[in-house]
């Protein structure tokens, strides 16, 4: 599922599998598929959302077993929620501030999981084998970089982070 129709368009012309389903929708306004998969899976959109409960609440909804999430992570105890917006020179012309690479506790993520009776069943730093160098794009994209001998991912928003991927399941 995804809010984006040229996205969800793609996907079945490149990643149609038997069986495969593929939804132009709001994951956190959609009921009509409560309980109906063994597994829910989302990739690098969960620093997207404001509200990391409600989220991983309503993803909790669809599945009966697992939660299969890959994202930024904070292994310290902090939560961050990021507001951005791309300056324009135009003072009479400022666009409203977006949220994007918000990034949640890992300590926050596992108190959630455990609230909704799931078990964390595998935790894994994820790290990029293919190296993402920064471009001189002007668009608001992560890209590697080396910190302390270790591949990070950034942003022009200049934040490091590192990647989890987490498994949980219902208890």
């Amino acid at each position: 599922m995804d809010k984006s129709k040229e996205l969800v368009e793609i996907a079945k012309k490149t990643r149609l599998k038997n069986g495969s389903q593929f939804i132009i929708g709001d994951i956190l306004d959609h009921d009509k598929t409560y309980g109906q998969y063994d597994a829910v899976t989302i990739f690098g959109a969960i620093s997207t959302f404001d509200d990391l409960k409600d989220l991983i609440k309503k993803l909790s909804l669809h599945t009966r077993k697992h939660l299969i999430m890959q994202n930024c992570f904070n292994p310290y105890p902090y939560d961050v929620l990021i507001k951005h917006r791309e300056f324009n020179s135009s003072l009479d012309i400022q666009e409203d501030f977006e949220s994007g690479f918000n990034l949640y506790s890992l300590e926050y993520m596992y108190s959630i999981l455990n609230e909704l009776k799931f078990k964390v069943i595998s935790e894994e730093l994820y790290r990029m084998t293919d190296f993402i160098p920064k471009t001189n794009s002007s668009s608001l994209r992560n890209y590697n970089c080396i910190m302390d001998g270790e591949v990070m991912t950034t942003n022009q928003l200049g934040v490091c982070f590192n990647e989890y991927i987490i498994i949980a399941s219902k208890i």
